[in-house]
C-alpha cells in the first residue's frame, strides 16, 4: 500500500510505499515471535521491519548498514558501548575515499571521482565545483577553496533571483525577534556585507559548543541551547546572515576527514558574489575538500538518504596553491 505521511524536515506529505513481503519467526531475548516482515520505500531509503501480531516494531534493518532491534530499558541501560570502535554510526555513515589527502583543511585545489551518483551529473555543479567527465564508474569532479572576494561596496546589490535566500522559513526563523537583535549586535561594526558576513562566522565559531546532536535542526533553538553539530552551526549561521540582509544558503555535502569523507553542512552566502565558508571548523574559505551535493534545508537533503553505503571517492590530484 502506498502511504501519505507528513514529513517534518520538509513540512509537506510524502509518499511511503509498504510491502508485506512474507511471515518469518525471529527470535528476541528468550523466545521466538512470529513476524510479519514489512520493505518501507521513504524518500528514496529501503527500511525492512518486523512488527508482531500487536503491530510493534521489534527489529528494523536500515541501508546504512546496521540492525535495529527491540530490547528492554534495562537491556538497553547495560549495553557496554566502550568497545563500539568502528561500530559508531557515524563513523559507519562515512563515504570511503581511495588516495590519501595530505592536508585537507589546506587543499586549494582537488579532482575526485564520485561513485554511486544517482542523480544527474550537472547536479554537481557550482561556482566552485566543475563536473569534467562522467560515466557508468562515476562523475570526475574538479573543486576550489573557496576564496574571499578582494573588496564589496558598502551596498550590495542583491539580484532578484537571489532574494529569496532573504526568507525566513520554519526551521530558518530569520524573522525572529532574537535572531535579529543578535544579528544587529554581531554586525555593529561591519562596513560592509562582507565584513558582517566575517563577523558572523566567527561568532557562531566561538560561541556554539561543538556537541553530536540527533535532532531536526532550528535555528531558534541553537540560539537558545548554543550547541550542536555542523547542521546547528550552519542554520544559525544563515538564520544570522538573512537577519542581517545577506542572502544564505544551506550547502550540503561531503568533507575530508582522517581518510575518509563525512556527511557535512555548511553555508554560502552572497556578498556580491557566492562565497562559501564553514564556521563549524572555523574556515573563512572553505577547503577543497567541501565536495557539495545539494543545497536546502533538510526536506532537500533527504535525497541523500537513498545514498548513504552506496556513495565513495577516489582522489585523482591534489594542489596546496589558487593555480
Amino acid at each position: 500500500m502506498r502511504i501519505k505521511t507528513f514529513d517534518p524536515m520538509s513540512m509537506a506529505t510524502a509518499d511511503v510505499m509498504v510491502r508485506a513481503l512474507r511471515t518469518e519467526s525471529i527470535r528476541l531475548g528468550d523466545k521466538d515471535v512470529d513476524t510479519t516482515v514489512l520493505s518501507m520505500d521513504v524518500q528514496g531509503m529501503r527500511v525492512h521491519s518486523w512488527i508482531d501480531a500487536d503491530g510493534q516494531l521489534l527489529r528494523q534493518e536500515t541501508p546504512f548498514g546496521w540492525s535495529m532491534e527491540a530490547c528492554s530499558a534495562d537491556e538497553a541501560l547495560k549495553a557496554d558501548l566502550s568497545q563500539a570502535g568502528e561500530s559508531d554510526l557515524i563513523r559507519r555513515m562515512a563515504v570511503p575515499c581511495a588516495g590519501e589527502i595530505r592536508e585537507p583543511r589546506a587543499c586549494r585545489r582537488l579532482t575526485v571521482k564520485l561513485k554511486g551518483w544517482n542523480q544527474p551529473p550537472g547536479d554537481l555543479q557550482t561556482d566552485r565545483q566543475r563536473v569534467t567527465g562522467s560515466d557508468p564508474s562515476g562523475v570526475t569532479l574538479e573543486i576550489r577553496a573557496s576564496k574571499k572576494p578582494v573588496s564589496v561596496s558598502t551596498g550590495v546589490e542583491i539580484p532578484e533571483a537571489v532574494r529569496p535566500f532573504l526568507a525566513a522559513t520554519p526551521f530558518v526563523q530569520s524573522n525572529h525577534a532574537d535572531i535579529k537583535r543578535r544579528a544587529r549586535e554581531i554586525t555593529s561594526d561591519s562596513a560592509n556585507a562582507l565584513e558582517a558576513a566575517l563577523a558572523i562566522h566567527r561568532w557562531v565559531y566561538r560561541k556554539v559548543v561543538k556537541d553530536p546532536a540527533v535532532s531536526l535542526p532550528s535555528a531558534l533553538d541553537v540560539l537558545k541551547q548554543m550547541k550542536g553539530d555542523c547542521n546547528e552551526h550552519t542554520y544559525l549561521y544563515v538564520a544570522l546572515a538573512r537577519a542581517a540582509g545577506i542572502p544564505a544558503q544551506i550547502r550540503v555535502g561531503l568533507v575530508y576527514v582522517d581518510g575518509v569523507f563525512m556527511f557535512h553542512a555548511w553555508p554560502a552566502v552572497y556578498v556580491g558574489e557566492w562565497y562559501e565558508l564553514d564556521p563549524t571548523i572555523g574556515q573563512d574559505e572553505v577547503d577543497a575538500t567541501h565536495l557539495g551535493l545539494l543545497e536546502g534545508e533538510l526536506g532537500s537533503q533527504m535525497k541523500l538518504m537513498g545514498m548513504v553505503g552506496q556513495l565513495s571517492v577516489e582522489k585523482i590530484a591534489e594542489g596546496y596553491d589558487d593555480e
